[in-house]
């Protein structure tokens, strides 16, 4: 029963790490004088992505193939699941420039990102099209850019040693919930195959939860401590960054195709979560628990489809 052993330390870790990410986080932007959103669309939203982006290069660079359906379930799961799950501990409330900039980013290049995915036949992505997407990327790091610069904050030699200090305290829990959450996935699995569960339900469920777990987890630990900006900025950093860096760069080194054969279900369902949120947010700019309720029944209509689909 080692497995168990490895299941429960994963979760130990993933937990312990995303308690210590949005603990850390928090604090080195009230140090930098900065606001929490740009601390989850940054620092944040890249380290729970950048395991997924040294597999993803890593593959194209080995020519043994990227898979984009992964991006597009993390995606998915993202804003579904996630965002489901934190906005059903309590309400998500956006600040100004969540829902004048930072959504409808989001939005645009998932539209921009689907349609060229499915202009192609069979689905897939080519090297100019890698380049359209590190555009977007280019105008998201100016955007933080301009973000961060807004309000400068001159440290002292101490306070410098703090700020480090909360970088470290922060990557510390990144890596915690990276590697916890590849524990407990990695174990889970093994543990559900001598539970006699079939392989196709093992095969939908680590792959829908295991890629965005990290996110999943650090997002609803932050909704637990009321860290709105956070959650919301990780959400959407992420997603940003798995279509923009990931699969933009991946596309560069060499095409990329879909290991699903009919996706346009998932393609038009990843589009429309983020359509969805900047139709029903409105003018109070909260994401409700309703809100949140309704992602997560979305999300398993779309998880009993992909799983009869096969």
């Amino acid at each position: 029963m080692l497995y168990l052993l490895t299941l429960f330390l994963g979760l130990f870790l993933l937990i312990k790490g995303a308690n210590m990410t949005i603990d850390g986080a928090s604090k080195l932007a009230k140090r930098l004088g900065v606001s929490e959103l740009f601390i989850g669309l940054s620092i944040v939203s890249v380290g729970t992505s950048l395991p997924e982006l040294v597999v993803s290069v890593r593959a194209a660079i080995l020519n043994s193939g990227v898979s984009m359906s992964n991006i597009i379930g993390s995606n998915i799961a993202n804003l579904a699941l996630a965002l489901g799950l934190a906005a059903t501990v309590h309400p998500i409330h956006l600040e100004n420039g969540s829902f004048k900039y930072e959504l409808p980013f989001c939005t645009l290049l998932s539209i921009v990102f689907g349609t060229m995915v499915l202009w192609h036949t069979p689905p897939m992505l080519v090297w100019w099209e890698g380049y359209i997407l590190l555009l977007f990327l280019v105008a998201f790091l100016w955007y933080l850019y301009r973000m961060g610069t807004k309000k400068t904050v001159h440290l002292e030699t101490e306070n410098e040693h703090k700020v480090w200090k909360l970088v470290m305290i922060t990557a510390l829990g990144l890596a915690g919930v990276t590697i916890g959450g590849d524990m407990a996935v990695k174990s889970a699995v093994k543990f559900a195959k001598a539970a006699g569960i079939t392989e196709t339900l093992i095969g939908v469920s680590a792959i829908a939860i295991g890629t965005s777990l990290p996110e999943i987890v650090t997002t609803v630990t932050a909704m637990l401590k009321k860290r709105s900006s956070l959650a919301f900025g990780n959400i959407i950093g992420s997603n940003v960054i798995n279509i923009a860096l990931i699969i933009g760069l991946s596309a560069t080194i060499r095409p990329i195709g879909l290991d699903v054969e009919k996706p346009v279900v998932d393609v038009l369902y990843m589009i429309s979560l983020p359509v969805f949120l900047l139709l029903t947010v409105g003018e109070r700019k909260t994401i409700s628990k309703g809100m949140g309720a309704l992602l997560l029944a979305s999300y398993a209509f779309y998880m009993t489809y992909v799983f009869f689909r096969g």
